[in-house]
This record gives structure tokens, C-alpha cells and sequence, in this order.
């Protein structure tokens, strides 16, 4: 399985992760929206690929997440400065094809998310993966260290999704940011990081 910056080089009219009816925008954003997006710079897609054929796919952009009392707490207990919001890369979108048997590729997408916030740190304040999880992907990315946001700004509006955050700088990080991922690059330039040097910087085996 590769990861690649989607650029309109596979035929992505036939994938669906589901017919529910929240799955129609996840669908519809990699056919009709995901290029635009990008030319545009408002947010990048990657695709997962195996034997030619995207089984799931990554959206990310920047964001920026407000925290209340209580939260701003746990961090400055970790030293990190005051700050009105923190920076973050969101997860805008995340979906693997309803066929595909392969394991995992929601959490090897998850680490390639991982490993892009990584780099970006290196050269931009950058700290937290954030995400607005749908119904259904509220265990997934639970399992994976989230946790609920509880500022006002996140939570305390009427909406359909919950918003999330994962510490990425957190001392008790859970194994799936410190194991090399179960997906590689189609070529050293698909990706902005060189993840070999990135696992052994991080403790990977």
C-alpha cells in the first residue's frame, strides 16, 4: 500500500465508504472538491493506494483550537506557554473504501497525518492533530488518544460532529505514533519527511 498526493493521476468515481447518508460528503469531496481544494491551497488530500486503486484517502489543513481553563492546565503543566488558541493540523476529512480488506489503513493514514505534523513543527508552531468527528468515527479516533474539546467555541454550539484534539508532543504517546507505519511512499518525493529517520527519531523499532 503507497501514499501519494492526490492530483487527479487515479480514478476516484467509483469509491464510497458507505451509503449512509454522512458518508456522502466524504464521497463526494474526493470527486468533485479535493483538486480545487488544493489548487487553492486550502487544504492537501492523499490518497492510500494498493494495486492501483485508492482504498482511502487523507485531507489536511490548518487549524487552530481554543481551550478552556482546565485544558490550558494540562499543557502548561508540560511547560508549553500561555497561548489564546494552540495550533494545530486538522484531519478535515478521513475515509477508507468500503470494500477494502486491507487492516488499518485508517490508522496508517492516521500516523502519515502524524508524521506531516511532525515536520511542519521543524519549521511553523504546530502541536495538536484536531479533527470533527462524525457519529460513527467517535470510537475510532477515541481508541487513538482523542479526546473532546470543551471550549465553548468547539462544543458548546449546535452541531452535528465533535470536535477533537491529540496532544502529538504529549510524553505518553500511544504506539501507533511511535511504530514505523504499515505504508510507504511511491517515491522519496510523495512525501515532505523522510519517515525512516522520523521512526528512529521517535523510538521506532
Amino acid at each position: 500500500m503507497d501514499i501519494h498526493p492526490y492530483t487527479g493521476q487515479y480514478d476516484v468515481s467509483g469509491f464510497t465508504c458507505g451509503d449512509e447518508p454522512h458518508h456522502a460528503d466524504l464521497n463526494d469531496f474526493l470527486k468533485t472538491d479535493a483538486l480545487r481544494y488544493s489548487a487553492t491551497s486550502m487544504s492537501q488530500t492523499y490518497v492510500a493506494v494498493a494495486d492501483g486503486r485508492v482504498v482511502g484517502y487523507v485531507t489536511l489543513l490548518t487549524d487552530a483550537i481554543w481551550l478552556n481553563p482546565d485544558e490550558k492546565g494540562e499543557l502548561q503543566r508540560a511547560d508549553v506557554p500561555p497561548a489564546q488558541t494552540v495550533p494545530a493540523l486538522k484531519v478535515g476529512r478521513l475515509a477508507r473504501h468500503k470494500s477494502c480488506t486491507i487492516p488499518l489503513v485508517g490508522s496508517a493514514l492516521m500516523r502519515f497525518a502524524f508524521d506531516i505534523l511532525i515536520d511542519i513543527s521543524e519549521r511553523a508552531g504546530c502541536r495538536l492533530l484536531s479533527v470533527d468527528a462524525i457519529p460513527s468515527a467517535l470510537s475510532f479516533y477515541e481508541k487513538l488518544g482523542f479526546v473532546r474539546n470543551l471550549h465553548f467555541n468547539h462544543a458548546g454550539k449546535k452541531r452535528e460532529t465533535t470536535s477533537m484534539r491529540f496532544d502529538a508532543f504529549s510524553l505518553a504517546r500511544p504506539a501507533w505514533t511511535l511504530h514505523v507505519p504499515l505504508m510507504r511512499p511511491a517515491s522519496p518525493t510523495d512525501l515532505p519527511i523522510d519517515q525512516v529517520d522520523r521512526g528512529k527519531r521517535f523510538g521506532a523499532a
